[in-house]
């Protein structure tokens, strides 16, 4: 696809503007109240069903950067929270959220388009310190 051909798709298919100009909530927006009652309503028994993922901790073709798990506390020094009587395990995962091997998590201001995120918000916008807008 030559860049022509990209940049024709993008204008044909974005959807800024369409809920005004400072909307910073974008496709979110279809998620109105009324269409949340509307699909509790089509609930019958009250099944749960999982989206979650593993996290992968080794490394694999798919997933380069597994996720770290570290035991910060486990069960044979539960007493090492220092509150006697408030014992607990505790642990930390770190998780680059950006692969094939993990749910992603994202934002409207992680993707920019010539130097601009969703909306004509500038990419400037977005610091190592988190982002003004989106």
């Amino acid at each position: 696809m030559s860049t022509v051909e990209l940049e024709t798709l993008f204008e044909d298919v974005k959807n800024w503007g369409k809920w005004g100009d400072d909307d910073e909530r974008g496709a979110l927006n279809y998620i109105t109240p009324a269409r949340v009652a509307a699909a509790a309503s089509l609930i019958e028994d009250g099944t749960t069903v999982s989206c979650s993922l593993e996290f992968p901790t080794r490394p694999a073709p798919d997933n380069p950067r597994p996720a770290q798990h570290m035991m910060v506390v486990a069960g044979d020094a539960c007493t090492e929270t220092g509150i006697p009587g408030m014992e607990s395990a505790m642990d930390y995962i770190g998780v680059a959220f950006h692969g094939m091997a993990v749910t992603h998590i994202d934002a409207l201001c992680h993707v920019f388009v010539k130097e601009t995120m969703y909306n004509g918000f500038k990419a400037t916008e977005v610091k190592s310190t988190g982002a003004t807008r989106n």
